[in-house]
């Protein structure tokens, strides 16, 4: 089952201290400024901590066993991980082995436009 949640903010939240270092792309967003948070939640294998600093590398496998049963060439979270830079965004991992995997981004509203310029 995958869950994915999108929120207002008006502050970055908290992360917990699952989150690998490696795994977080800062952004400065303005105080007060209005955000959106995306989440997507897994609730599968997870991924060992030992795997977290790999994630976001072009055509990285954590697990080459997979490779034959599971598609993809490991462009996926790298590809998000830019796409997210150029919108001067947030996005971090958060993963408990065994249970579930999150990933994360905040994104800036800044250039969103506003009811009336959508009218005009």
């Amino acid at each position: 089952m995958i869950e994915v949640s999108l929120a207002a903010l008006r502050t970055v939240p908290r992360l917990s201290a699952d989150v690998h270092p490696a795994l977080i792309q800062p952004a400065a967003f303005q105080e007060g400024e209005l955000l959106l948070e995306l989440r997507v939640r897994d609730h599968g294998i997870g991924i060992a901590p030992a795997h977290l600093p790999q994630l976001f590398r072009r055509f990285s496998r954590i697990d080459q066993r997979l490779t034959r049963e599971v598609n993809g060439l490991g462009l996926g979270l790298a590809l998000g991980k830019a796409i997210v830079a150029q919108h001067h965004g947030m996005l971090w991992v958060e993963s408990t082995p065994g249970e579930r995997s999150t990933i994360a981004v905040i994104l800036p509203r800044r250039g969103a436009p506003t009811s009336k310029q959508r009218h005009e």
